[in-house]
């Protein structure tokens, strides 16, 4: 993250704790009316008809959340593909391509399953998107600004049975069939405050919307704990009585060398002491993974979300990690999108991770796809 970043999360947080918190958290609060009002102007204008909304010829699930940072959106659209695609359902995605250059002047960038497809460069298309393409080959993928034109795009050039939105709850132009709601359990109520005196987008009455959510990051919560926060997200979506929730964790799945493109068991676990590097929305969660892992992490160097490596930023790296002696880097997918095809000169490690179900997977599935069939498409 950021310095202003880190700086903005110790205040609405509380931790760590510093001498000018309390006057900065008030001066953060007298803003969040501003926020607010935003927020329900905007959903005003969408729900009055005064900005028009555009509906899909194939049903369409958002997969977003409630609170900035990182709860996975982008690894839950990658395990909901697979599942929908073993349904015998042809899924296609819509990323919005964060600090690309994607669709930002028109049409949206096609990224993977048909003709015309781009190469999934993160600068162009953001990383989140490339990401998804590298693992999900022949998936049409469209990332772009304009997400309700790249969605009319993919049912007119693709055959697709259902589309995902990748981050869209409070993308109010695209009408959709369900939203997927993740609550990460560490920071679920985003410190009780809309933005910028809390991390949450909206109000928590926003979850009224929901028609399931899966809570990331569970296993970091007793099952007392985890049961607890279950039932307090079903009471803060009293009028749907139907929601289904699941708790799902990110497992560890292998180790990818980012030079040779070789994937190897995440057991055992590398030797030596690791140089580790991110640019996350929540990078805590990253190094969570491997500290369980029982990796030896010699320094820990976090970008801002969605950074763009420069060759300086590289190049800190490589020093940095020779100067103390380490073995090499560790990264994450998301990351490794961003970096040089022929590796950075010394060992790097990617970790893969995928969206693991603690209980609940096959009810909200379950659910997704009756609601999906009812609304016209196959399975």
């Amino acid at each position: 993250m950021s310095r202003l970043e880190t700086a903005w999360r110790a205040i609405v947080s509380g931790s760590p704790p510093v001498a000018w918190a309390a006057p900065a958290r008030a001066a953060l609060s007298a803003l969040t009316p501003l926020w607010r009002a935003g927020v329900a102007l905007d959903q005003w204008r969408f729900r009055s008809g005064l900005m028009p909304t555009v509906t899909l010829p194939r049903p369409v699930i958002s997969v977003g959340n409630i609170t900035v940072g990182g709860t996975g959106k982008t690894t839950t659209v990658r395990w909901l593909v697979r599942r929908l695609a073993e349904r015998g359902l042809r899924p296609g995605v819509l990323s919005y391509g964060y600090r690309a250059d994607a669709g930002r002047a028109g049409a949206p960038w096609v990224l993977a399953g048909g003709p015309g497809a781009v190469p999934a460069s993160a600068s162009s298309c953001g990383d989140e998107p490339a990401m998804l393409a590298r693992s999900m080959p022949g998936v049409p993928i469209l990332a772009g600004r304009r997400r309700a034109a790249a969605g009319q795009e993919l049912c007119r050039s693709f055959l697709v049975d259902v589309v995902l939105l990748d981050d869209g709850f409070q993308y109010l132009r695209l009408n959709r069939t369900v939203d997927l709601v993740l609550i990460d359990a560490v920071e679920p109520f985003g410190f009780g405050h809309v933005l910028p005196a809390g991390t949450l987008r909206e109000p928590l009455a926003a979850l009224r919307r929901a028609d399931a959510m899966i809570l990331t990051h569970s296993d970091s919560l007793t099952d007392e704990k985890r049961r607890a926060l279950v039932e307090r997200l079903r009471s803060l979506a009293p009028a749907r009585g139907d929601v289904s929730i699941a708790c799902a964790r990110h497992r560890a799945v292998a180790w990818r060398d980012l030079t040779t493109g070789r994937r190897f068991p995440i057991h055992p676990i590398p030797e030596g002491t690791w140089t580790s590097f991110c640019s996350l929305g929540r990078p805590e969660a990253f190094q969570q993974t491997l500290s369980t892992l029982g990796v030896r992490v010699g320094q820990r160097i976090e970008f801002p979300d969605h950074h763009p490596y420069q060759t300086a930023d590289l190049n800190k790296l490589q020093n940095l990690g020779a100067a103390a002696g380490n073995v090499g880097l560790i990264t994450t997918e998301k990351d490794a999108v961003k970096l040089p095809g022929a590796g950075l000169g010394v060992a790097c490690l990617v970790l893969e991770v995928d969206l693991e179900f603690l209980e609940g997977e096959e009810e909200l599935l379950e659910a997704v796809v009756r609601k999906i069939s009812a609304a016209g498409g196959s399975g």
